[in-house]
């Protein structure tokens, strides 16, 4: 009987270690979102990046027609790190295709924006110089 007890506890305390080191490892991440504009109009089907001014892995996302975005850390995994971030929007392909973004806002980028440690909305209305 003690055997059958102590074989119990044994059980029971291995798979308490076991489910108490599966839970999530990596930075923590915001779910950030949002929409894109350029001169009032959505801007379609574009890649915004976001990349953390002290270092470290960026975020990205794709606008759908409505020029809204949300946020991937990595594939299945949303959100993007807090802190300070350098963005970039192209809406230029891999191959060079038509880039309808002026250059400030992606090659020669002037944007930041800061990601809090909550659940974010961040726009983007840009405007063509």
């Amino acid at each position: 009987m003690i055997e059958r007890w102590y074989f119990s506890a044994v059980c029971f305390l291995c798979l308490a270690l076991f489910f108490c080191g599966c839970k999530q490892t990596g930075p923590r991440l915001v779910r950030v979102g949002g929409v894109i504009t350029l001169d009032g109009q959505p801007v379609v089907d574009a890649i915004i990046h976001f990349t953390p001014i002290d270092g470290g892995r960026g975020s990205y996302a794709r606008t759908d027609e409505t020029g809204r975005y949300a946020l991937q850390f990595l594939p299945g995994q949303p959100g993007a790190t807090p802190g300070i971030h350098r963005i970039f929007i192209s809406t230029a392909d891999e191959s060079g295709g038509s880039e309808t973004v002026p250059a400030r806002y992606n090659r020669k980028t002037e944007l930041t924006a800061t990601v809090n440690p909550r659940d974010a909305t961040i726009d983007f209305p840009l405007e063509t110089p």
